[in-house]
């Protein structure tokens, strides 16, 4: 790859960013000023109105709803957490997509799943051939 390497940290990205004449502000953007349906600001958390005509807003990835943890154990973002094969935490229960990546796009959820569900099928084979043994091998 040509050009410069770096690591990709907070700090730095401020840092660079301020080079350029640019600040970062660390305040939630409660809502956008438009002026003739240009944008001429933003409000922030602190009530601080901030002028610009751009605004680059990091948003924070959360689970839309507590599906997830009502089910199995999750990170702290509210996602299913799993092993390599969508398995959670909860015997029976398998993730994948955007139940576990907030930022897997459709292509890569259903590629996750042709992976996932090979292992849903032989989970629950397995539980059918261990409910037939046990039956088996009980003497009702």
């Amino acid at each position: 790859m040509n050009g410069p390497h770096f690591a990709l940290t907070t700090q730095n990205c401020a840092d660079r960013l301020g080079v350029l004449g640019i600040e970062v502000v660390r305040d939630e953007v409660r809502g956008l000023i438009h002026e003739d349906k240009q944008l001429v600001g933003v409000s922030t958390e602190s009530g601080a109105q901030i002028p610009c005509d751009a605004a680059w807003i990091a948003t924070g990835l959360r689970a839309a709803s507590g599906l997830a943890a009502s089910l199995c154990d999750v990170d702290e973002a509210g996602f299913a957490t799993t092993d390599k094969h969508g398995q959670t935490s909860r015997p029976g229960v398998f993730a994948l997509g955007n139940a576990t990546n907030p930022i897997t796009d459709l292509a890569h959820a259903a590629a996750a799943g042709t992976d996932v569900g090979t292992w849903v099928t032989t989970y629950l084979l397995e539980l059918l051939l261990s409910e037939k043994r046990a039956a088996t091998c009980d003497p009702q």
